[in-house]
């Protein structure tokens, strides 16, 4: 059964995924401008592909809180999450690091590029400013319908097969 949508939509695909897609398809542009825009718009085309979300319904669930912003208390569950989400994108800036010629500006600017959509919706969940509400609603307009979080294997195989497509097409040896 596929999971599907309930209240707000608090999902990341995982970050890593979304890191190295962008560095693959922007670490050759020159510019900085060019490789965040790239990067940014690579997130955006890979959400509208069905997708696993690694679960977080500590915080997904006090975002859902109807009694107001900020409903979210410190607690260990948070920080679990939050450890996870934090581990996904050094993960992903690692590893985009790694496979495109080490640590450079060109390198950050494109895998920070590529997670930022998902970074602001989880603002949004708290924050519910203006920016952040156009920006949530397109990014939950652009996202696949078709979530894929009861079927792991599948979720997180189809997301490593990407990587390793990426990898093969857009990495220089």
């Amino acid at each position: 059964m596929l999971a599907t949508e309930s209240y707000v939509s608090i999902r990341n695909m995982i970050l890593t995924t979304h890191a190295i897609v962008g560095t693959a398809l922007t670490h050759t542009y020159i510019n900085y401008f060019t490789v965040f825009i790239g990067a940014l718009a690579s997130h955006y085309i890979f959400d509208a592909i069905p997708h696993w979300h690694y679960p977080i319904p500590y915080i997904k669930k006090h975002v859902n809180d109807i009694s107001g912003e900020g409903s979210l208390t410190l607690h260990g569950h948070f920080f679990y999450e939050v450890w996870r989400i934090l581990a996904d994108i050094f993960i992903g800036i690692g590893l985009s690091f790694y496979f495109f010629g080490g640590i450079s500006w060109a390198t950050s600017v494109a895998a920070l590029g590529a997670m930022l959509p998902d970074i602001l919706v989880g603002f949004w969940g708290f924050y519910h400013w203006k920016f952040l509400n156009l920006h949530y609603r397109f990014h939950k307009w652009i996202h696949a319908k078709l979530y894929l979080d009861d079927m792991p294997i599948i979720g997180i195989g189809s997301q490593l097969l990407i990587v390793i497509l990426f990898l093969k097409l857009f990495r220089v040896y």
